[in-house]
């Protein structure tokens, strides 16, 4: 305390009191886990839960929600319609569960959503350490696969990466509550749940679809080209933004500007890889035209812009064909 006293003394903002009794130093603590209480979520109705959800206003920006561990169908349709309303992409958890039927029946309700293409479905929960000596926790994955989305858009800059395969390796995971055979997998993921695996030690996220159905939306289903679409919409509100109160001439040169910057985003995206094509002009296209900017439009004050885009898929199987071909035959290109 004396030395604080010292120290304070060649200060003009911060003055240090030697209290009457008090002790000299304070004393140093070591880190303890908190002891009681409990987050009561249990309880929390869907009111309640929608009311939160609601906090997250759009002036937010775009990015991913999730309740982590509620698995009913009534909080899987307001994150898919809270993602759908304010340019996000939700994460929803199942049950925690070994049944595939429990599971495929839990997929079927949401994928029969108007809003299905804006919610991923993460089911098999994981095992993470404890906090302290005792038993390893269970907990649903939303967390971890926000977290890898985090991490890759972070490495990459480019939304449309699956934050899956080798880039959705978790870091703290350390095992699965449900680890399907190859074919419970594979029908799994058909019907939009994303599953993990365990890949040589690693707990890797090994899905990344969306729950609209691939038949009756097949533009949606990869979760990919949802949150290219998120970023390509938000990017467009914050190029516009500029260009409001601007005039808008009888030349089409304020049209045309807005064009440009519109058109160096989509550039940028394109050298990513993310918008698919040759060329640019296969990849997109963005119309400032007249056939967009009408007389009435301009007469109301209004300035528009039509983007065309082609996302880029990924890869979800990759196939390997082997031929075996005799000495006295010719290898084929």
């Amino acid at each position: 305390m004396t030395a604080a006293v010292a120290w304070s003394a060649g200060s003009s903002y911060i003055v240090v009191t030697d209290l009457p009794g008090a002790a000299d130093d304070p004393i140093a603590i070591t880190a303890a886990a908190l002891t009681g209480g409990t987050d009561d979520s249990g309880t929390a109705t869907q009111t309640q839960w929608d009311a939160a959800l609601g906090l997250f206003v759009r002036a937010l920006g775009p990015g991913q929600v999730a309740a982590p561990g509620n698995t009913v169908a009534a909080m899987l349709t307001s994150l898919a319609n809270h993602a759908q309303a304010n340019n996000r992409f939700a994460i929803g958890d199942l049950a925690n569960t070994t049944s595939k039927a429990t599971l495929t029946s839990a997929a079927g309700v949401v994928t029969a959503l108007v809003n299905s293409r804006h919610i991923m479905l993460l089911g098999g929960w994981e095992i993470i350490p404890a906090l302290v000596a005792g038993a390893p926790r269970t907990v649903p994955r939303s967390g971890t696969v926000m977290g890898l989305i985090a991490r890759v858009d972070n490495d990459t800059g480019n939304p449309n990466v699956p934050a899956a395969g080798e880039a959705g390796d978790s870091v703290f995971a350390t095992g699965l509550v449900y680890e399907p055979s190859d074919a419970d997998r594979q029908d799994l993921n058909a019907l939009g749940v994303n599953l993990a695996t365990n890949y040589y030690g690693a707990i890797r996220n090994y899905g990344y679809r969306t729950a609209a159905s691939p038949v009756n939306l097949p533009n949606h289903w990869m979760a990919s080209n949802l949150r290219l679409d998120m970023a390509i919409k938000a990017e467009g509100l914050a190029d516009g933004e500029p260009f409001v109160f601007d005039q808008i001439d009888g030349r089409g040169h304020k049209a045309a500007e807005f064009n440009g910057v519109l058109t160096g985003k989509l550039l940028a995206r394109y050298r990513d890889g993310a918008l698919f094509g040759d060329t640019p002009g296969q990849a997109f296209t963005v119309n400032t035209g007249p056939t967009v900017n009408t007389p009435a439009r301009n007469a109301a004050g209004e300035l528009w812009a039509l983007i065309q885009a082609r996302r880029s898929p990924f890869a979800e199987l990759v196939n390997i064909e082997i031929r075996v071909v005799s000495i006295r035959e010719e290898l084929l290109s």
